[in-house]
């Protein structure tokens, strides 16, 4: 999913990285789109498989 317009806010998002916490420990930084008003972050579907992948490898 491809999300360019904040949609709590309205307004452009950047393409950056960001970190992504589970259950309170951080995974690392992954590509999001990321609004610059409200600091949401919105991952990218590759950077979704690649985080999914490591949980479910880590339940393991």
């Amino acid at each position: 999913m491809d999300v360019k317009v904040c949609p709590h806010c309205n307004i452009n998002m950047e393409l950056k990285n960001a970190p992504f916490i589970y259950k309170g420990t951080s995974l690392g930084d992954y590509e999001a789109y990321v609004c610059p008003n409200c600091g949401r972050a919105f991952f990218t579907e590759e950077s979704y498989k690649t985080i999914t992948k490591y949980i479910v490898k880590r339940k393991n």
